[in-house]
């Protein structure tokens, strides 16, 4: 996560610089051609005609303005959405930080295109009947109707920009995770590449001008402007299919039909709202009979297309998860043959030594015998399930942490806070999901020659749980049995979520030499 953070910084430092080149290369190449421009002598019979002065336009407004203002607009824009909206909206937060940013991402784009429409013009030459320079003057690309279509398709490239920059993400990550051999260089290669791109455009890189008219008449700008128009239905259709595939499918498969109509609902809007951007986009407000049944088209297309693929991703990846999951229950099922004891034996065996400390009324003692007999309980019979209430879940923590105190010294400077909200609907996870975060928290954050704390906390709201572990850290001894043993619990955890949570949790792990800090937010149903 950490060196996550250091690429979004360097990444943000490096659009920065890159856009700094840009516009001086701009600002160079405009002043050229108006000195071309200024400079090329038009033959008005037989004598050179120069022209001196272009009627209404100012180097200043009419060029420098619209580029740095579009310039400076769209990469506000670009930030906005990349390091604030799309992380919010990654992690559902539906809240009116999200709207917000999401609303200045729009309006930020909406401005760039705006400023650069309305100020910009492009020098000309006036001529008479028989071709004759007789003045110069400029014209302007500024329609209303151009500001919104133009705005889709700076939108469009933001959205496609997040797109391969999570994809990077995800094989970043990947590949710091795996750290075999020569693989974390592929990630240094990715990371050229894309750089050498945004550097590359920016020093050689053109936006055309017909990205901000509608020259349907030009049939090579036309079919740009039509391939930008694909890119805006094409990114559409990918943020419909991974709603559907996150939120939809999900809330079907638990029965949550209030979700399920409220995200039909923001589907079919979805639906409508890019139907009428892409309309908009391909038409040109252009009210022509023939252009119009196009609509029907890319509304048929965003309300099938997407349901189409959530299906065939559920049926592609159906198999690969039950195959995971036969796999890791067979490994499990070996480990617990190698340790194989007799439950019975062991019941049995508790058993007589909880009815031995009662007599002897060590209840303390008790206590702890019969809150270890329903950890073995729950090992045995709830942790074979694949889904399990929460509230079950919470007991095993509570008796294992109850269990941990009892080895605990009081003299002893060592505080531990629990706090578990307890839910107030029946809610279902995995089973054996929290606890590998409290075990760690007691092995390696208690010291009885130092002091020790451990902070323990679960929250809910509507759709997701929040569960966090802060812990003291202590160097090991010189003689610890387990020096030499690999943890593998967390490890484990982390594969078991990615097989059955996918894409529905963020981990984050923080550690330092004094205390050690994990966050799990999971999306439970």
């Amino acid at each position: 996560m950490h060196t996550l953070n250091k690429v979004r910084f360097y990444e943000a430092l490096f659009i920065f610089i890159a856009t700094i080149i840009y516009l001086v290369r701009r600002y160079f190449e405009e002043y050229q051609n108006l000195f071309k421009f200024l400079s090329e002598p038009e033959l008005q019979g037989g004598v050179a005609y120069q022209i001196a002065e272009i009627e209404g336009y100012n180097f200043g407004v009419n060029t420098c303005l619209p580029v740095a203002g579009c310039t400076i607009f769209f990469v506000a824009a670009w930030y906005v959405f990349h390091y604030h909206t799309f992380p919010k909206i990654k992690e559902a937060q539906q809240d009116d930080k999200t709207f917000i940013f999401l609303v200045m991402t729009l309006v930020l784009a909406g401005a760039g295109v705006f400023v650069y429409l309305y100020f910009r013009q492009f020098p000309q030459y006036y001529r008479d009947e028989n071709g004759n320079v007789i003045g110069a003057g400029a014209y302007s690309l500024y329609r209303q109707r151009n500001v919104i279509s133009s705005t889709v398709v700076m939108l469009t490239i933001i959205g496609y920009y997040e797109c391969v920059a999570q994809l990077y993400y995800y094989i970043h990550t990947k590949l710091n995770e795996d750290q075999k051999g020569n693989q974390v260089y592929i990630g240094y290669f990715l990371l050229i590449c894309l750089a050498s791109l945004i550097l590359g455009f920016a020093l050689i890189g053109e936006v055309p001008e017909f990205l901000f008219d509608m020259p349907m008449e030009n049939l090579a700008d036309g079919t740009f402007r039509y391939f930008f128009y694909m890119l805006v239905l094409g990114l559409l259709v990918f943020i419909l299919q991974k709603f559907c595939y996150d939120r939809l499918l999900p809330a079907i498969q638990h029965s949550a039909w209030n979700l399920v109509i409220q995200y039909l609902v923001i589907y079919f809007i979805i639906c409508i709202a890019g139907t009428a951007m892409t309309w908009i986009a391909a038409n040109d407000f252009d009210l022509e009979i023939s252009r119009n049944k196009r609509i029907v088209a890319i509304l048929t297309i965003l309300l099938i297309v997407p349901l189409v693929i959530m299906y065939l991703r559920q049926v592609f990846t159906k198999e690969k998860i039950q195959l995971q999951t036969q796999i890791s229950h067979k490994s499990a099922e070996l480990i617990a043959l190698r340790l194989q004891i007799n439950p019975h034996f062991l019941f049995n065996a508790l058993n007589t030594l909880y009815a031995a400390a009662l007599r002897e009324n060590a209840e303390k003692t008790s206590d702890g015998i019969q809150k270890l007999g329903d950890m073995m309980r729950f090992m045995l019979h709830e942790n074979n399930q694949e889904r399990i209430p929460l509230t079950k879940e919470t007991e095993y923590l509570y008796n294992y942490i109850a269990i941990q105190r009892m080895r605990l010294d009081e003299s002893h400077p060592i505080e531990i806070r629990v706090n578990i909200q307890q839910p107030d609907k029946e809610i279902y996870i995995a089973p054996m999901l929290l606890n590998p975060f409290v075990e760690n928290a007691f092995k390696h954050g208690i010291s009885f020659r130092q002091p020790s704390w451990i902070y323990i906390t679960l929250t809910l709201d509507a759709t997701h749980l929040y569960f966090k572990v802060h812990n003291s850290m202590h160097a090991k001894l010189e003689n610890d049995p387990e020096e030499n043993k690999s943890g593998v619990g967390l490890e484990n955890v982390r594969k078991r979520l990615d097989l059955l949570y996918p894409d529905r949790y963020t981990l984050n792990i923080e550690q330092s030499g004094q205390d050690y800090f994990a966050s799990l937010v999971l999306r439970y149903w």
